[in-house]
């Protein structure tokens, strides 16, 4: 009995080791081909995801077979989706370029003034 358990759970395990695939890629800027460090790549509608490191570089392990949005989000750079298809038992890799983006702020004006005053009399702390 304790056989027939066992061997039912390895098949089991082999199964479902069989319908996920990984994930890989670099991600770079667009206009030099430099890497992204600290790039968020996230699966949509998942809660899988990774940062990449030094190189750009990322990985996502046991990701189910399928077909998926990849979304790739970095300060200062267009947020980039691309559509992927994982496939059961293999590595999926993906080279991403995002384009740099001009972040929009509202114009501050900073102005001073200074009155003329005598070094004994200025406030220190």
């Amino acid at each position: 009995m304790k056989l027939l358990f066992i061997s039912l759970f390895l098949l089991l395990n082999a199964a479902i080791a069989q319908q996920v695939g990984h994930l890989t890629g670099v991600v770079t800027d667009k206009t030099d081909g430099s890497p992204l460090l600290g790039a968020n790549v996230m699966i949509k509608d998942t809660n899988q995801g990774a940062a990449t490191d030094k190189g750009g570089r990322f990985t996502i392990s046991t990701v189910n077979a399928g077909e998926y949005t990849l979304r790739v989000t970095y300060i200062g750079y267009q947020p980039l989706k691309k559509d992927i298809t994982v496939k059961a038992s293999e590595t999926t890799t993906i080279d991403l370029q995002m384009e740099p983006e001009a972040i929009q702020m509202e114009t501050y004006v900073v102005t001073a003034s200074r009155r003329r005053e005598r070094v004994e009399e200025a406030v220190t702390t």
